[in-house]
């Protein structure tokens, strides 16, 4: 008898809901992949790659520097609202085209690989017309520009310390505008800001009056 095909989306349903029950199966076979690459101008790389336990790590290169690497842990919550996407979009379904040929401004070319189990695709793209699929993209470009912001106001907080309350002004519109993914990932440096008193009061009055937010609001 001729086995039946399993539809990719539904496979990959089924890892998520043992994922979220805890299989530890499920938390070895899936990962993702994703990097952004940059050809005009200074050359940027930024690249993210999440295990299914929640592990990633945030990779940035610039110019011929060395690449700077951030290791940290994806909420649970936020990696099954990523491998939900992925449901959405039924990415695995290799009938399903997401790349699109319209001409649009260069924001960097795009790579997202999925690996599930036996099964993996990954689309290299410049732009997408696919309303599910541009949730991924956009999940990515906000995570990647808030580990990279992460990193900027750290700099700050070392070398120009007089930056930092124009650092916390553009975190609090990032917040505003609900681009950042973890807000809790800045929760340490906060802290660190509100209780330096070597700082300008207003910074460290800044800094508080986010970490409040943050804790009231862990979404943001």
């Amino acid at each position: 008898m001729r086995p039946s095909r399993v539809h990719p989306a539904w496979s990959l349903s089924l890892a998520l809901l043992l994922l979220a029950g805890g299989s530890s199966g499920a938390e070895q076979s899936t990962r993702v992949f994703w990097q952004k690459d940059y050809s005009r101008g200074t050359t940027e790389l930024h690249r993210i790659e999440v295990e299914t336990n929640g592990k990633t790590r945030y990779v940035l290169r610039l110019g011929e520097g060395e690449p700077v690497a951030v290791d940290f842990q994806l909420k649970p919550p936020i990696f099954r609202h990523l491998l939900e996407m992925f449901v959405q979009a039924d990415f695995l379904n290799r009938d399903k085209n997401f790349v699109s040929s319209r001409r649009v401004a260069d924001t960097g070319t795009r790579t997202i690989r999925l690996t599930s189990g036996p099964q993996s695709r990954e689309v290299v793209l410049k732009h997408t017309d696919n309303k599910s699929f541009r949730k991924i993209v956009n999940f990515f470009d906000h995570l990647s520009a808030q580990e990279r912001f992460l990193l900027d106001l750290k700099l700050t907080l070392k070398h120009d310390r007089l930056g930092i309350p124009r650092k916390l002004d553009q975190l609090q519109g990032f917040l505003d505008r609900k681009t950042i993914v973890d807000p809790q990932r800045f929760s340490p440096i906060l802290k660190r800001i509100s209780q330096d008193t070597s700082l300008m009061n207003l910074a460290r009055k800044t800094a508080r009056r986010l970490l409040r937010r943050i804790d009231r609001h862990p979404s943001g």
